[in-house]
């Protein structure tokens, strides 16, 4: 997955540019990463993390013949946000 992708769907899962502060709290309260997992990962890496984990919990689905992990950019308009998240 490209850090754009990832950007992307978190982005329209979101509404908003992550901080790894909220980044950590998001994994770490909705899909139980435990804190010593994500401790030396960097912003980007958390990204990809937290991308892969809306797919994977249907929180976003992708269009027909679209693939999120291929070398391809995702644009917004690739991206159905099935549930939102807000930040707290």
């Amino acid at each position: 997955m490209t850090r754009k992708t990832a950007v992307a769907i978190s982005k329209a899962t979101i509404g908003t540019q992550l901080e790894r502060d909220d980044i950590l709290k998001i994994l770490k309260g909705k899909f139980k990463v435990p804190q010593r997992n994500l401790t030396e990962l960097t912003p980007s890496m958390l990204i990809e993390i937290l991308a892969r984990k809306l797919l994977k919990h249907k929180y976003v689905s992708l269009k027909p013949g679209k693939n999120a992990y291929g070398n391809q950019d995702l644009r917004k308009s690739d991206i159905n946000v099935l549930k939102e998240i807000d930040i707290i």
